[in-house]
């Protein structure tokens, strides 16, 4: 096998936190990040709104996060890493191969949880924006209708309001996510032939390693685990660690005879119709008794 580089998403396949899901039910509601969460799929895959990617949610709740005063200090203070099972002896594990974190998460949540692996997430430092108290006081407001409203008063709030709102329009506009594209952008640069993921945020990361390398769908929805070429189902990363390790050794032959073998283990493009349903089902199963909550988002 050539050399072995690992691009993982954080969220799901290592901790169990959904960051700024977390960050908005305790400044919000969690049903103000869970419209704007469903309201994010709904552009990218629906409408699919030209230079939109899965992801932006981050882009969306950023404005709000300002209006309540959040600075960096404030979201490393708010970072509580929840790690899956194993997931300290498994980094231990890995450590033979080049591992990089390629996460939508904001920089500061992964700088305080990353053990000391090389990250790429979402930058973004609210403290730089000046936001006059009449703004502050609207965006406060605002976020008590989201949670009801339709997509087509989000699509007008969003996209013709905001322009009037001088700060919110600017962070709008600056907030760069490490969504769907960059994620893949981030691994093509990286030269990984090694992916993982869990959500629609990955899928083209995971899309673009398959053809050559392995795609791990870590208990991913069906977004995810339509691009992987494996599904591995599990509370431990320590199941994320044996099948990199057997895929160094053995390359997709032993990922496949794994796969056969163990209980958790899928070779994705040998499954029909109605095996690949239930490995899904089996799969959005143990993301939301995993994740809890957050299990439920794209």
């Amino acid at each position: 096998m050539n050399e072995i580089k690992i691009a993982t998403d954080w969220e799901g396949p290592w901790v169990t936190n959904d960051f700024a899901y977390e960050v908005c039910s305790k400044l919000y509601s969690p049903q103000f990040f869970e419209k704007l969460s469903n309201y994010d799929d709904y552009l990218a895959y629906v409408v699919k709104k030209p230079e939109y990617e899965p992801g932006n949610t981050l882009k969306l709740i950023a404005p709000f996060l300002v209006a309540k005063n959040v600075t960096s200090d404030t979201l490393k203070q708010m970072s509580k890493p929840k790690y899956l099972k194993k997931a300290f002896s498994a980094r231990k594990a890995l450590n033979f191969f080049n591992l990089l974190v390629v996460s939508t998460a904001y920089e500061q949540f992964l700088e305080v949880s990353c053990l000391d692996m090389d990250f790429r997430g979402t930058n973004f430092k609210p403290e730089k924006y000046e936001m006059d108290e009449e703004e502050r006081k609207y965006l406060i407001e605002v976020s008590k209708l989201i949670p009801e409203k339709d997509y087509e008063w989000l699509d007008h709030f969003f996209w013709k309001e905001m322009k009037k709102l001088k700060t919110s329009w600017e962070i709008l506009n600056d907030v760069k996510v490490t969504g769907g594209i960059r994620k893949k952008e981030i691994a093509e640069e990286f030269e990984a032939n090694v992916c993982v993921g869990d959500s629609i945020s990955d899928s083209k990361m995971l899309e673009w390693v398959s053809k050559d390398g392995l795609a791990i769908s870590f208990n991913g929805n069906k977004y995810a685990l339509e691009k992987a070429n494996v599904a591995v189902i599990s509370d431990s990363v320590s199941d994320l660690a044996l099948i990199i390790h057997i895929y160094a050794k053995k390359g997709i032959s032993g990922v496949k005879t794994l796969c056969e073998a163990k209980d958790g283990f899928y070779y994705l493009p040998e499954l029909k119709d109605k095996e690949l349903e239930e490995v899904v089902r089996k799969s959005e199963k143990m993301r939301k008794l995993v994740r809890g909550n957050a299990g439920k988002l794209g």
